[in-house]
């Protein structure tokens, strides 16, 4: 029997695997587990529903994995933290770019709060674009790039910035601003900050329009992309390093898109699966 197997499906189910490893509480771990099995059964045996819908279903996954992150996992994360680490890496690596104890700018904070936040909505705007209207299956592939990023946040745990205190004085701003300070505070202690994924997904997007989308659509990405990065550090989101890790995996994953195939095929011996069916 012959397997072929996305680049999303394995990177989740790496995802996955690291979870259940990493993981030290016993429903987080049972939980895991029976998502792991149940995955590993739908994409041996690939059923038509599952096959046609298959990438509408990861942006979905990975959608829901974040809250799951947050809520589920993060528990068992907490002694393993590396803001510090990682403060320290951004400082040795990009000094300049270390706007933790700038003054805040009333008008400055308030676009760049609407920028960050209306990211989420581009991303999924621009998902629903290249696969529903262009059929543009490398856009949603691209998309596997969440699930190295929700592995990278098991082995190297961080909040960003406003752990370590280095955050805006968010009362004395705009409405904006502090929409996103409610929302930060509302999901205190996730663990989304190495690699930056507002920065990887943006420049994901800029390039693929660059490459099969109107020269419209690039020409309005540019900027909104360049103020999606500089509001991750100005902001206090993420350390510098971040951003540039999200950023060497967008251009990573879009150089590999152009050269290889984004499917492995795998030879699964026929007895073994046949011996599947039959017990169940």
């Amino acid at each position: 029997m012959v397997l072929t197997l996305e680049f999303w499906e394995l990177f989740f189910l790496i995802f996955l695997t690291a979870t259940l490893f990493l993981t030290n509480h016993l429903l987080s771990f049972y939980s895991v587990f029976s998502f792991l099995v149940l995955f590993t059964h739908l994409i041996l045996f690939k059923p038509d529903i599952y096959k046609k819908f298959c990438y509408h279903f990861q942006f979905i996954l990975a959608l829901l994995m974040y809250p799951f992150l947050s809520y589920v996992i993060l528990p068992t994360l907490s002694e393993r933290r590396c803001d510090t680490n990682l403060f320290q890496l951004s400082n040795a690596f990009f000094p300049s770019l270390d706007l933790s104890h700038i003054h805040h700018s009333y008008w400055i904070t308030e676009v760049l709060s609407a920028v960050y936040f209306l990211a989420i909505f581009v991303n999924i705007g621009l998902f629903w674009f290249f696969l529903s209207y262009r059929s543009n299956k490398l856009s949603a592939q691209s998309q596997f790039t969440w699930f190295f990023a929700f592995t990278c946040y098991l082995i190297f745990p961080a909040e960003g910035p406003h752990s370590l205190g280095f955050s805006p004085d968010w009362l004395s701003l705009g409405p904006i601003a502090n929409f996103n300070y409610n929302i930060i505070r509302s999901i205190n202690g996730t663990i989304d900050c190495f690699p930056s994924m507002h920065t990887c997904s943006m420049i994901q997007w800029l390039l693929l329009s660059w490459r099969y989308g109107p020269s419209l659509l690039f020409l309005i990405l540019l900027p909104f992309s360049c103020l999606v990065v500089l509001s991750t550090l100005y902001l206090n989101y993420h350390y510098a390093i971040d951003v540039f890790a999200g950023g060497v995996l967008a251009f990573l994953t879009y150089g590999y898109m152009q050269k290889f195939p984004l499917t492995l095929t795998l030879s699964i011996p026929y007895k073994i699966v046949t011996l599947w069916k039959k017990e169940y």
